[in-house]
């Protein structure tokens, strides 16, 4: 009896530990399942992670990729813009200088009441001392009375005072010639005498001549006068324009004068 139970007590031992045993596979296993799960999850999350990471990348270079395109547009653009706008400027700046006529270098500015523009030079024959010359005389204009004429080398046009210019030899200043305009305040008869009553004043003796056989003299009135180192001319010429009174300032010999003469020829009132 005793040993039957002792073989009961063993059997029941047997079945406890059996079953706590298979309660522990059973736990261990469960734990193993959820590793694994656990296991394929994270793996899982590290790919889609990735994923994730791989399309951001992907989604960046193609904003980049865009971004650039925009750019080079952009710059493009602008290129063609500036392109077009220097060729608006230079197809303006050849339409400009299309327009603008080239000044010829043989004439002048100048311009007589008739409109018609005179040479900028001018050849001159003239005699000093007896001596023939041809020389090239540049026009010039006085802005003093309003007229333009030629002047030989060596002589120079300057503005003496109101009403009054002067054409003098540079290297001897004792020697020129004035020209004046008559005034609309003057009338013929008071400027032809004054030029008479500036002679006597130098000299009481004043003597009528003939005028030279120009364009310009020809229906001149000539008085001349000297001193003991000088003589002096006037002429006034009548003009329908403007009349002028010319008066010469020359030595004894009359060195200068045809010099003076063939200048005053060119004059022309604006």
């Amino acid at each position: 009896m005793k040993s039957w139970t002792n073989t009961v007590l063993a059997l029941a031992l047997f079945s406890t530990l059996s079953l706590a045993g298979c309660g522990t596979n059973e736990k261990t296993s469960e734990n193993e399942n959820q590793a694994s799960s656990n296991t394929v999850e994270t793996k899982e999350h590290k790919d889609a992670a990735k994923q994730a990471v791989q399309s951001n990348e992907s989604n960046q270079e193609s904003e980049n990729q865009n971004t650039a395109s925009s750019e080079n547009k952009q710059s493009e653009q602008e290129s063609a813009k500036a392109n077009d706008s220097s060729n608006n400027q230079t197809e303006k700046k050849v339409s400009t200088n299309d327009s603008v006529q080239p000044k010829d270098s043989s004439q002048s500015k100048d311009s007589t009441q008739s409109g018609t523009v005179r040479p900028f030079e001018k050849k001159i024959q003239y005699s000093i001392g007896g001596q023939n010359k041809t020389d090239t005389a540049v026009l010039e204009e006085s802005d003093n009375q309003g007229f333009s004429m030629y002047v030989l080398p060596h002589y120079e046009l300057t503005a003496e005072e109101p009403y009054k210019d002067v054409v003098y030899f540079k290297d001897k200043d004792q020697l020129f010639m004035r020209i004046e305009l008559m005034q609309k305040t003057q009338n013929w008869d008071t400027f032809k005498q004054s030029a008479f009553d500036q002679l006597k004043a130098i000299n009481d003796e004043v003597k009528t001549i003939s005028p030279p056989n120009t364009s310009t003299f020809k229906n001149a009135t000539a008085y001349r006068t000297s001193t003991q180192d000088a003589v002096v001319t006037a002429y006034v010429i009548p003009s329908s324009t403007q009349p002028i009174k010319i008066t010469i300032y020359d030595d004894k010999d009359s060195s200068y004068s045809d010099a003076f003469l063939k200048m005053a020829d060119t004059i022309q009132v604006k």
